[in-house]
């Protein structure tokens, strides 16, 4: 800014040089206006640098502003990528969790499947014993009624 101030300074300077306020302190030669043609000319290339460096100066602030923006970009990706490093770790965490749970459910629905062959295995085997039994039970009702029928053919 202090660079900016003394360049537009000088430049207030040279320009009422240029105009011809200030023809006292133009530097005289042989012929004076040789001198002030070749000042005006110095002080118009000095016009012409100082305002392609004040535009170099606005492009430059232009792209820090810039960069500064793709830096605060820059950070809010790396703290998205962040964050989505972290939800793939818990993602990948769950789902080991849901295959050990897989797992767990294969074993118990195998089991549950070897009880129910089991029990079916038991049913038939208690539904074909209480088969015998109803069957010698009939026997025994068969047997208790003829030797009743014996007894009371013996008794007469």
């Amino acid at each position: 800014a202090e660079w900016l101030a003394a360049a537009n300074a000088r430049r207030s300077v040279r320009s009422s040089a240029a105009v011809g306020t200030d023809a006292a302190a133009l530097p005289k030669s042989g012929h004076g206006n040789d001198a002030e043609a070749e000042w005006k000319g110095a002080g118009a290339r000095l016009l012409t640098e100082l305002e392609v460096m004040q535009a170099q100066l606005e492009r430059a602030e232009k792209a820090a502003a810039e960069a500064g923006a793709l830096e605060v970009r820059l950070a809010e990706a790396d703290a998205e990528l962040y964050k989505l490093r972290r939800a793939e770790k818990a993602l990948s965490a769950e789902r080991a969790h849901t295959e050990a749970f897989r797992a767990e459910i294969a074993e118990l629905q195998e089991a549950l499947a070897e009880e129910r062959k089991g029990r079916t295995s038991v049913e038939l085997k208690r539904a074909a014993a209480q088969a015998r039994a109803n069957e010698l039970a009939s026997a025994l009702k068969d047997a208790e009624r003829e030797v009743a029928e014996l007894v009371v053919t013996l008794l007469i």
